[in-house]
């Protein structure tokens, strides 16, 4: 009787795990989850591709940079008629030599390669004064420049001396030009190469009917140097300039000699002068302090007087 009374408690049981059962089956089936996306780039950096890009960039400015340097290297600016030219004009020569191993050619802009060629002049007066005055002007190259290795470009142009003022002034000039362009090719490959600077010249620059001091400058030092007539100042600062690197410690000499007495105040101011331009030395117009420089100097057996 016992056992017969535990039956519906195990059918009740079995019943409530039926209907669960039932209340599962018939929840609706829920998707799979889908893959999280790409992670994208933080705000602020570049992607893979991006930074690719930039880097091939940067290697292409480094190796235009490079061949800019190497072509500046082998860049003069020339005087055709130099050390020394005579007149109201200067003849200027631009040579670009290609020590690159490939051919190259520059780009040009639609107006043309740009030359912008700047100098400076000091002035040298003969009794002492002098001035700097600063020109510049921007011209265009009048053929393209293409260079096989080893092989030089040349132009050469003409420029105003605008020599005014004392004809005794001695004109020391400082040329510089650069060359700007609108890339380069090298060999096959296309560079942004920007501008070649030429390295710069310094010549002098006397007035036209000079010509004839410049075959012998030390006998007409000598000679200028002896006579007592003033007019004859100014030629003792010219004559210096024009002096050879192998003749200047003569000149100096005959300047220090004739510096012991002088006709005039001004020629001493002449002289002085011309001498400060020969050696670079700073005593000015105090003929004892050249004197004792120089007897200190020879006693040394020193190097002969150079330009700074």
């Amino acid at each position: 009787m016992r056992r017969a009374a535990a039956l519906p408690l195990v059918l009740l049981a079995a019943c409530a795990d039926i209907r669960l059962a039932a209340e599962e089956a018939r929840e609706p089936s829920r998707p799979a989850p889908a893959p999280p996306p790409p992670a994208a780039p933080a705000p602020g950096r570049p992607s893979e591709q991006q930074l690719a890009e930039q880097t091939r960039l940067g290697l292409q400015v480094l190796h235009a940079r490079a061949v800019e340097e190497q072509l500046s290297a082998g860049a003069r600016v020339l005087i055709p008629d130099g050390p020394a030219t005579f007149g109201a004009t200067m003849l200027v020569r631009l040579e670009i030599r290609s020590m690159l191993g490939e051919e190259l050619a520059l780009h040009a802009p639609p107006q043309g390669l740009a030359v912008e060629l700047t100098w400076s002049v000091d002035r040298w007066l003969p009794h002492g004064a002098s001035d700097r005055q600063s020109f510049q002007r921007v011209g265009r190259l009048s053929t393209a420049v293409f260079l096989p290795p080893g092989e030089t470009y040349s132009e050469t142009t003409e420029l105003p001396l605008q020599m005014d003022g004392e004809a005794g002034a001695l004109w020391e000039i400082r040329l510089a030009a650069r060359l700007r362009c609108d890339g380069a090719r090298l060999g096959s490959r296309v560079l942004p190469v920007q501008q070649v600077r030429f390295q710069e010249a310094r010549f002098l620059a006397f007035p036209d009917g000079w010509q004839a001091l410049a075959a012998d400058p030390l006998a007409h030092l000598h000679k200028a140097a002896a006579l007592p007539n003033p007019e004859v100042d100014r030629h003792l600062l010219v004559c210096a300039a024009m002096l050879p690197a192998q003749q200047r410690d003569a000149g100096v000499a005959a300047l220090l000699q004739a510096l012991q007495a002088p006709a005039t105040p001004a020629r001493s101011t002449t002289i002085t002068t011309a001498l400060g331009w020969l050696t670079g030395q700073p005593f000015g117009d105090a003929p004892a302090a050249w004197t004792a420089w120089w007897e200190a100097r020879t006693r040394t057996a020193g190097e002969p007087p150079r330009r700074p």
